[in-house]
Parts: structure tokens; C-alpha cells; sequence
């Protein structure tokens, strides 16, 4: 037994799994950036980074009595907007008429840290909403039932506050989901008393971060350092059962 350990030691190292920290960071001010941009109510624009893959569409209560609906996500050398169903709606991620939102689906959980305001108006009160699992979006439903909705426990809420423009950070304590939602300030997610002035703004980018674990494969060890070590070792066990005797 202790012949063949040595042997196993000797020509093969153990394979290790190693886990590192990757973060990204997403630029949504080029349409170049983005792999598809299709356009109208309920459309999708796809974006990719490294192993990363983001789908993001957009709602409004733009319906009956403030239900949600679907809105159209769009860009400019600002960031992302939102046209949604009112016909006089800005060309914002806003709160004026109705309440904007982002909606983000990423192929992994990561952890959403900073937003990049590209363009703020009047003011710029933001809000984001993590959820361990996608938020429900039922017919007839208002953004006050997505919020009531949404049991205790699974989600977690950032508020932003006149951060202007620029990187604003958030989440230092590394919450990770693969569902997040991001507008403008929205008293439902939060306090009305934030609704008080029109948010406006255009989303520049975000940055995202999340562990990924690789697995070294094993090494081979040196074939004569191996014969040497084997030698040596039969040496001792013979040198041993001499002494014993």
C-alpha cells in the first residue's frame, strides 16, 4: 500500500477548482454594442459580455386604471430610453404620465453595483429591484400588485437618490439574482414623497459582478523525478526490513 501511494503521488498532481470574481461592464450608448434591436411594444434588445448574456425589455402603466403593459426599449448616444404606449411620452426612462421601467434577464445571477447615468432632466431619483426569482407580470395587474405581489424575503430594493449623472453605486453587500428591474423612482418600489419631481434619465451602462469557478486539470509529474522518488523508496522499506531483522 505504501509502494503504490508514493507511485500515485509521484505521477499525477491533483486537479484544483479555483473561484474568481469577473466583473463586467455593459455600454449601452453604441447600437454596435448590441447583438439584436428589434423595435416596437414588447421588443427586445440582447447585449453580451464575456460569458454574460443580458436581455432587457421595458414596461409602463400606460393601461386602465395603471396597469402595466409592455413599452419599447430604444437607444441614443445617451443610453437606454423608453417609448411606452402613451403618445405623449418623452424620449426618457421617466415618471412624469406614467412610471418607466427596465426590465433585466440574465442568463446567470450576477450582482448589479453601479448604473452610469448618461442624461438626467429635471431630476434623477432611481430605483432597483433584485428579485431570487421572475417577478410576475399578470394580466390587469398594476405596479402596486407586482409589488404586493413579491414575498418577503426574495427581493431587495436600492434607491438612488439626485445622483445626477455619472457611475452611482449601490448593493455593497453583493446581492445576486439573474432578474432585476430599473426606472425611474417608483413610489410602489419605495415613498411617494420621491415622486414629487419628474425623474428623467437615460441609462449609459451598468456593471455587474459574479463568481465563476474553473478546474485546473491535472499535471503530470516529471517521469525521472518520479522513477527517483519510486528507487528511493523501495531503498528505505529494504534498508528497514534489514534493520528489523
Amino acid at each position: 500500500m505504501l509502494k503504490s501511494g508514493i507511485i500515485a503521488v509521484g505521477l499525477l498532481a491533483a486537479s484544483q477548482a479555483v473561484a474568481t470574481t469577473t466583473v463586467s461592464t455593459f455600454d449601452f450608448t453604441s447600437s454596435s454594442n448590441f447583438s439584436s434591436r428589434s423595435s416596437g411594444d414588447g421588443n427586445v434588445y440582447e447585449i453580451s459580455q464575456g460569458s454574460l448574456d443580458l436581455d432587457i425589455s421595458a414596461f409602463a402603466d400606460t393601461g386602465n386604471n395603471g396597469e402595466v403593459e409592455t413599452a419599447e426599449v430604444s437607444s441614443n448616444n445617451h443610453g437606454l430610453l423608453v417609448y411606452n404606449q402613451d403618445n405623449n411620452d418623452g424620449h426618457y426612462i421617466d415618471n412624469g404620465n406614467q412610471r418607466d421601467m427596465l426590465f433585466f434577464d440574465f442568463n446567470k445571477s450576477v450582482a448589479l453595483t453601479q448604473l452610469n447615468i448618461g442624461y438626467a432632466s429635471n431630476d434623477s431619483d432611481m430605483v432597483v429591484i433584485g428579485f431570487s426569482s421572475i417577478p410576475s407580470f399578470v394580466p390587469n395587474s398594476t405596479w402596486g400588485d407586482v409589488a404586493n405581489a413579491i414575498t418577503a424575503g426574495t427581493h431587495v430594493i436600492f434607491e438612488l437618490l439626485d445622483g445626477g449623472t455619472g457611475w452611482q453605486s449601490f448593493n455593497t453587500g453583493g446581492f445576486e439574482s439573474q432578474y432585476w428591474l430599473v426606472g425611474a423612482y417608483n413610489k410602489y418600489f419605495g415613498s411617494s414623497r420621491y415622486e414629487g419631481a419628474t425623474d428623467k434619465i437615460k441609462l449609459a451602462g451598468i456593471m455587474t459582478s459574479h463568481e465563476e469557478t474553473s478546474t485546473t486539470p491535472p499535471v503530470e509529474a516529471n517521469a525521472p523525478a518520479s522513477l527517483g522518488l519510486m528507487a528511493a523508496a523501495l531503498v528505505f522499506m529494504w534498508n528497514r526490513r534489514r534493520v528489523q531483522k
